[in-house]
């Protein structure tokens, strides 16, 4: 075995090494990252253009985890997302206030 093909296949092993820890510290195959990141991208810029803030982000937050969904994108579209995740939360009271502003902001 030639110094040339020895160091190929070191490199070989080596990145194959670096695939296998990407893969194991993601918890799954690394080309499924872009969806994902592109998805919560679109969502941060809704939010942005909504001007929300921390606040208002934080409570779609929890009405998306009340659903059981990953992101907040389709309480943000969807008027019937958003009133099913409101009855599935159970607010109290001193939350009700910021539910309707949020909600008048998203759907006017």
């Amino acid at each position: 075995m030639t110094v040339f093909s020895t160091t190929l296949l070191g490199l070989g092993l080596l990145l194959l090494g670096f695939i296998g820890v990407s893969i194991a510290l993601n918890g799954g195959f690394v080309a499924f990252t872009p969806m994902a990141s592109a998805r919560v991208r679109s969502c941060r810029r809704m939010q942005r253009g909504l001007k929300l803030g921390f606040r208002d982000r934080r409570l779609l937050e929890r009405l998306a985890h009340a659903l059981d969904i990953e992101d907040p994108l389709p309480l943000m579209i969807g008027r019937g997302c958003f009133e099913e995740a409101v009855d599935r939360l159970d607010p109290a009271e001193s939350q009700l206030a910021a539910i309707e502003n949020l909600r008048q902001r998203l759907h006017g």
